[in-house]
């Protein structure tokens, strides 16, 4: 599996790629800013891009390169605003920066499974994001369906539907 890990944080990205390449299954890119993240996915063509939020708001006008590849957000803090912005990104998860390297490692396999990383603590704030959404965006009502007699469910039930 190729990883390419794009941070400008010299001794986080040292950290992380170490971290990567003490498990054989990755082979490991790295640069530390968005022109060489750019070019690594041209020459590289990385299974995962682990990518913090300071290249990441750089690189907006190359999102469409990132659509292509899964990507892990590495960020500062998992808020509403980075949430926004992994999910702009088409990001298939995120992680703090200072993730171990165990979780790490779970999370690339995460997203290369085609599921999504966002840890559980994640949840509140996406659930909240959704509810705000939700209430904002017009919503037809749900079709009704017709009431039924009592009459009627015990033909149901007899027909052998469902009661």
């Amino acid at each position: 599996m190729q990883i390419v890990v794009a941070t400008v944080d010299t001794k986080r990205r040292v950290r992380i790629v170490d971290a990567l390449r003490s498990e054989s299954c990755f082979a490991v890119g790295e640069s530390a800013d968005e022109a060489g993240l750019l070019k690594l996915l041209h020459t590289a063509k990385p299974d995962v891009v682990l990518l913090d939020t300071l290249i990441a708001s750089r690189v907006n006008g190359a999102a469409a390169l990132l659509q292509s590849v899964r990507t892990i957000l590495l960020a500062a803090a998992i808020d509403e605003a980075h949430m926004m912005h992994a999910l702009r990104l088409s990001a298939r998860g995120m992680v703090p920066q200072g993730v171990p390297p165990p979780l790490l490692f779970q999370s690339i396999r995460s997203v290369l499974a085609n599921e999504y990383w966002f840890g559980s603590d994640s949840i509140p704030l996406m659930v909240g994001m959704l509810r705000r959404f939700l209430q904002q965006s017009p919503h037809e009502s749900p079709p009704r369906c017709p009431e039924l007699t009592p009459r009627a469910l015990c033909n149901l039930n007899d027909r052998g539907g469902p009661l």
